[in-house]
């Protein structure tokens, strides 16, 4: 299994779009594709063996902002593909997954 960390921000208090996930098995932490937008204060939650990331503040192309968009990693191809945009911008929210 793994552990993903997802966006955030950096030193220079911009929003990242740099993944990183925990390999338990090696016991140590290793760079994933990087999210198409950068964003801090997003909601996250696995889905379908996917992981979905849901919002937060970031660059949506027009400088930042609080987000809509959202992006799910897929794992057999290692890259992050874009979803239908959610009706609500959101920050700090929560994501669920159920089956």
């Amino acid at each position: 299994g793994r552990m993903f960390v997802c966006g955030g921000l950096g030193s220079g208090k911009r929003p990242l779009r740099s993944v990183e996930s925990f390999n338990f098995e090696a016991g140590a932490w290793e760079a994933s594709p990087p999210m198409a937008v950068p964003r801090s204060g997003a909601a996250a939650a696995c889905v379908a063996g996917r992981l979905c990331v849901f919002g937060g503040y970031g660059d949506s192309g027009s400088g930042c902002q609080h987000l809509n968009s959202v992006e799910q990693l897929d794992p057999t191809y290692g890259q992050w593909v874009a979803m239908a945009n959610m009706a609500e911008r959101r920050l700090f929210a929560v994501a669920v997954a159920t089956r």
